[in-house]
């Protein structure tokens, strides 16, 4: 696993890549500063990476450490996964998604798309569009279904895949798009994102 070294005393633990695009725009679009977003190569990886995060040489400056993961089709299951992952590594575990546990250093750790729902970092986004052009992407996959092709067994996914093809750049992920400002971060769906990483 290669994970960059600590330059912050923030610190936030996500599955990928995409996703650190994602919360660094995020991050930068509702004003915050000074945040480390830590990309670990997928879920199965957390608790290899707190590890290392503990061995770091400037561990001892980090203050706060948040986790996002997706809750997917099962929120209890990937919450006990985080739970026990932060508790292998000697971690204080929070009681329940959302919430920090008093450190040092702090951790904090939420299950996206947030309250207790099934989904992904997707589901949120799609959460933030307009209801007429969910209706629109909705259409299209029960056209294609109609037609004899499988529904996809991550449909949020699929959704928000199939909205960001229709963009003026087709084919981008998730933290891409952000990146191109594609979705309203100013959007009210992302208010509880935002009020769980504006308390790191």
């Amino acid at each position: 696993m290669t994970v960059a070294p600590v330059s912050s005393a923030k610190q936030v633990i996500v599955e990928g890549a995409d996703d650190k695009r994602f919360i660094d725009q995020l991050l930068m679009a509702r004003g915050a500063a000074g945040v480390q977003v830590q990309p670990i190569g997928g879920k199965s990886q957390l608790r290899a990476y707190l590890q290392i995060l503990r061995n770091d040489d400037e561990f001892p400056v980090v203050s706060s450490v948040a986790v996002l993961r997706d809750a997917d089709d099962n929120p209890r299951a990937a919450w006990n996964s985080v739970v026990g992952a932060l508790s292998a590594a000697g971690f204080a575990a929070p009681g329940a998604p959302g919430d920090f546990a008093d450190g040092p250093p702090r951790v904090g750790a939420l299950l996206l798309p947030g309250g207790g729902k099934h989904g992904s970092l997707e589901t949120l986004c799609l959460a933030s569009l307009l209801s007429a052009e969910l209706e629109c992407i909705d259409r299209l996959l029960d056209c294609v279904s109609g037609l004899g092709a499988p529904r996809p067994n991550q449909l949020d996914k699929a959704r928000a895949y199939a909205w960001l093809a229709t963009r003026e750049r087709p084919g981008l992920r998730v933290g891409e798009a952000a990146e191109k400002g594609y979705w309203n971060f100013s959007s009210h769906a992302f208010d509880d994102l935002w009020a769980f990483l504006s308390r790191i």
